[in-house]
């Protein structure tokens, strides 16, 4: 911790810390916003070889939507997931938005 936290500070840090390692430690593959992402791509693959399996089609949208709809329910309830997620959907389109400012320049 920081040396200039003062000990009221540190008392109410020290429980919020606690209750996201205890958030995290139920998914221990997880780990930094990268890992979040890395999970999302396997339950997207998953659906995939489901469709595949049994000989459907699947457009990506659909892919995204089904993926979504499972990380929201895995993540239910806990919190420092839950605030993860939402800071990838942010992190997603902040880069979306610098990739589109790229390609209008570089028309």
């Amino acid at each position: 911790m920081r040396k200039d936290i003062n000990e009221e500070t540190k008392k109410r840090l020290i429980p919020i810390y606690e209750q996201v390692e205890k958030d995290f430690s139920k998914f221990p593959y997880i780990k930094t916003t990268e890992d979040f992402f890395i999970w999302r791509d396997i339950i997207k693959n998953g659906i995939e070889e489901q469709f595949i399996k049994f000989q459907k089609p699947c457009d990506d949208k659909t892919k995204k939507i089904l993926r979504n709809k499972i990380v929201e329910e895995a993540i239910e309830g806990n919190d420092s997931l839950e605030l993860l997620y939402a800071w990838t959907k942010c992190s997603r389109m902040i880069t979306g938005a610098k990739a589109f400012v790229r390609i209008v320049n570089d028309e």
